[in-house]
C-alpha cells in the first residue's frame, strides 16, 4: 500500500509541476492579443527583464535556504508513520516552493498588462520562462528536491526511504556520487 500511495504522489507531484508550467505557457497564448500593441515580438525593457532575472534568483537562493525545510521525523516512528510524514512533508513543501515559483510569472503578466505598449507581452514571457525554470529545479520530483526534502526529515537519525519510494535508484557514496 505505502508503495501505492508513494507512487501516487509521484504522479500528482509531475502534473502539479506540470500543469503550472503549462498554465505559464497558456497565459502567455491568452495575453498575446491583449498585450502587443506596437511592434509585439519587441524586446522587453531591459529594467524589467533585470528585475525578472534578480528576483528569479532571489527567490532560489530563499528557496534553497528555506524552501526544503520539514520538521525531523523522531526515532523511533512507526514505519507506516514514516512513510505518512515523508509523503505529507514532501507534498506540502513542493506545492510551497510551486506556488513561490509561479509568482514570478504572474507577477510579470500583472505587470505587463499595467505598463501596456509594445514589447511588453514578451517581457511575460521571460518572466514566465524564470518561473518555468524555478519550477523545473525545487517543483518536479526529481532527485535533488526529493534529496533534500529527505535530508532534512532524516537529521534526527531516522531513515524515512523517500528516495526509494518514489522509485529512485539508492543514493551512491564514495569518491563517485550521483548528481
Amino acid at each position: 500500500m505505502a508503495a501505492t500511495l508513494t507512487a501516487m504522489v509521484r504522479q500528482q507531484s509531475r502534473v502539479l509541476a506540470g500543469t503550472t508550467m503549462a498554465v505559464l505557457a497558456m497565459l502567455a497564448v491568452v495575453s498575446y492579443p491583449l498585450l502587443t500593441g506596437e511592434g509585439p515580438l519587441s524586446g522587453p525593457p531591459l529594467w524589467l527583464v533585470g528585475v525578472q532575472l534578480a528576483a528569479g534568483l532571489l527567490l532560489h537562493l530563499v528557496l534553497e535556504a528555506v524552501g526544503y525545510r520539514a520538521a525531523a521525523v523522531p526515532p523511533g516512528t512507526p514505519e507506516e508513520e514514516v512513510h505518512r510524514i515523508a509523503v505529507a512533508a514532501f507534498q506540502s513543501r513542493t506545492l510551497l516552493r510551486i506556488a513561490a515559483a509561479e509568482s514570478i510569472g504572474v507577477v510579470s503578466l500583472a505587470v505587463a498588462f499595467v505598463l501596456g505598449g509594445g514589447g511588453v507581452w514578451t517581457g511575460y514571457v521571460t518572466g514566465a520562462a524564470v518561473s518555468v525554470a524555478l519550477i523545473g529545479v525545487h517543483g518536479w520530483p526529481w532527485s535533488r528536491p526529493i534529496d533534500r526534502t529527505e535530508a532534512a526529515l532524516q537529521r534526527d537519525g531516522t531513515r524515512v526511504g523517500l528516495r526509494e519510494a518514489f522509485g529512485l535508484p539508492p543514493r551512491r557514496t564514495g569518491a563517485v556520487q550521483e548528481l
